[in-house]
């Protein structure tokens, strides 16, 4: 798993002076302070190298020339630099005078990786939390499953049925062990959801669970570490 270990940014949003933050390993860490105090500054730029854009602000109409700093000068780039775990992804991100965007590192394994992480869920803001808050249950229990990787499993199921998987989950859960190690655990569970699912659905659902857990381990097993899927599931049945 690629780690990001260092970020600095410069002429960004509202770090018209340099900014530097040291990342400690494998460790989560949390930004917080006032409102204007730059924290925005700080995830509009990772949102920016990852994705060439920052929907908050694209929505809005407000493209590349909202992402300068106003106060410095036409000569100089405003900059956001991040260093991994691999140091052979560190790449600086450039922003010129005229809107133009550039990577220092242009290296096929870069690629890769950008292209692999534009896939995956790497930003949770205020607004992300809210809309999933005025969701119904049934799209909340929907959004759980994509979190964990088993959206698959429904899909094969139709709409009307979806609401009935937390209950289904929960009346198994006794025969089910969420705990795992490797992908043979995750491939375990894995079947076990998918048969509780397809007894009390009365219907067969074709889906390798060997692939299931190839693709889903890492992120499934990042959320069961914080996470207790049956707790979250009676939760959002009160809500």
């Amino acid at each position: 798993m690629i780690h990001l270990r260092k970020i600095k940014l410069e002429g960004f949003r509202g770090a018209r002076l340099p900014v530097e933050l040291d990342l400690p390993g494998h460790a989560s860490i949390a930004v917080y302070g006032d409102n204007g105090g730059g924290k925005s500054t700080i995830t509009d730029a990772l949102e920016w190298f990852y994705f060439n854009k920052v929907a908050h602000l694209w929505r809005e109409d407000c493209k590349e020339e909202c992402l300068r700093n106003t106060h410095i000068p036409d000569n100089q780039d405003s900059l956001i630099s991040i260093e991994f775990s691999n140091a052979s992804l560190n790449s600086d991100k450039t922003l010129n005078s005229k809107f133009k965007g550039k990577c220092s590192n242009a290296s096929k394994d870069f690629k890769d990786y950008l292209e692999q992480s534009q896939k995956e869920r790497l930003l949770l803001r205020y607004g992300n939390i809210l809309r999933f808050m005025l969701l119904t249950k049934a799209d909340k229990r929907t959004e759980v499953l994509d979190i964990i990787g088993y959206e698959r499993v429904t899909s094969k199921v139709t709409l009307m049925d979806v609401p009935r998987l937390g209950t289904v989950l929960k009346d198994s859960a006794s025969q089910i062990d969420i705990s795992f190690d490797s992908l043979t655990d995750l491939e375990n569970l894995g079947e076990k959801i998918i048969t509780c699912y397809s007894q009390a659905m009365k219907k067969t659902i074709q889906i390798s669970t060997k692939d299931l857990a190839k693709e889903s381990f890492e992120k499934t097993n990042k959320f069961l570490a914080r996470s207790n899927v049956m707790t979250m599931l009676k939760i959002l049945d009160k809500a």
